[in-house]
C-alpha cells in the first residue's frame, strides 16, 4: 500500500507544480476523500483546519486572497504505512507587496483506499517524522 500511497501524493504535487496556486478541479477532488481533514493549524501564514471538499475550497480561496502565486516543491517521499511524509520547499508571492516568501516545511498525508483522508503541515521534517513514529 505504501507505494500506491506515494503514487497518489506524487500525482497531487506534480499537478500543483503546473499551477500558480493549487486548483480543486475534478482530478484533484477525485484523490481527496469527501471527509478529508486538511490541518494547516501549524502554519505560520493562514493557519486553520478545514473539513471536506467544501473546506478544501475555502482553504484554496484563502490562499488566493493572500498569495499572488505559489510553488510547492517536494524534496522526498517517505512512506510510513498509511501515511507519506513529504519535506517541501515553498515559495509564495504576496499579493500586497509582490515579495517572494520562501520557507521549508513538511507535509504528512494519510490515505485510505487510494484517497487522502488527512493532510497535516509541519514546520520541520523532524516534527513530521515524529508525528508518524519515525526519526531522522
Amino acid at each position: 500500500m505504501s507505494r500506491e500511497n506515494v503514487g497518489v501524493v506524487r500525482r497531487l504535487y506534480t499537478k500543483w507544480q503546473r499551477e500558480a496556486l493549487p486548483d480543486l478541479d475534478d482530478e484533484t477532488i477525485d484523490l481527496l476523500d469527501p471527509e478529508i481533514e486538511w490541518d494547516a493549524s501549524r502554519r505560520t501564514f493562514d493557519p486553520g483546519v478545514y473539513h471536506g471538499h467544501d473546506g478544501m475550497r475555502e482553504f484554496a480561496s484563502k490562499l488566493r486572497e493572500v498569495w499572488e502565486s505559489g510553488r510547492v516543491e517536494p524534496l522526498e517521499f517517505i512512506p510510513a504505512g498509511d501515511e507519506v511524509v513529504v519535506p517541501v520547499r515553498l515559495v509564495f508571492v504576496s499579493r500586497t507587496d509582490h515579495q517572494a516568501v520562501p520557507a521549508n516545511a513538511a507535509h504528512v498525508w494519510r490515505l485510505r483506499g487510494g484517497k487522502v483522508i488527512r493532510h497535516c503541515a509541519f514546520q520541520t521534517k523532524a516534527e513530521a517524522l515524529e508525528a508518524v513514529g519515525l526519526r531522522e
